[in-house]
């Protein structure tokens, strides 16, 4: 009989050399349905759970504290373009923009693969006191784009 996708069994493994089915396999079927087994590989300590306070601050990274950053950057990034290497108003704008998508995309796989959340918040908090006051120093300095 041969395997496809309605359901019929693949062929059986074939034996082993000294012709014993059972020998393939660590344990057999009534070890492995008891509850109190041992498996034959090494045990592998639980992964720790995720609290729900740590869950929920970066979820709030992840989402709104996202944005607000994403968004400076787009801000910041359009007044460098515009102002510091001479690109026009709207191309600077279109660049950011879609540059924003990238960065956002970015900043929500870091929020999820670091491990201290006490970092991750230094990190964004710091950079978005950085971005921010470049943005405020520059649009006092030259006004809209």
């Amino acid at each position: 009989m041969r395997s496809d996708r309605f359901g019929s069994r693949p062929p059986a493994p074939p034996a082993d050399p000294d012709g014993s089915q059972g020998a393939r396999f660590a344990m057999t079927p009534a070890e492995m349905a008891h509850p109190d087994r041992t498996s034959p590989l090494p045990r592998q300590k639980a992964a720790k759970g995720i609290s729900r306070g740590n869950l929920a601050a970066r979820l709030i990274a992840a989402i709104p504290a996202n944005y607000l950053l994403t968004s400076l950057a787009t801000a910041a990034l359009a007044r460098l373009l515009a102002q510091g290497l001479g690109v026009p108003p709207v191309e600077a704008s279109e660049s950011a923009t879609l540059l924003s998508f990238a960065v956002f995309a970015v900043l929500a796989i870091v929020v999820f693969s670091v491990r201290s959340i006490a970092r991750l918040w230094i990190g964004f908090v710091l950079t978005a006191a950085v971005m921010g006051g470049w943005l405020w120093l520059s649009l006092e300095a030259g006004g809209r784009l």
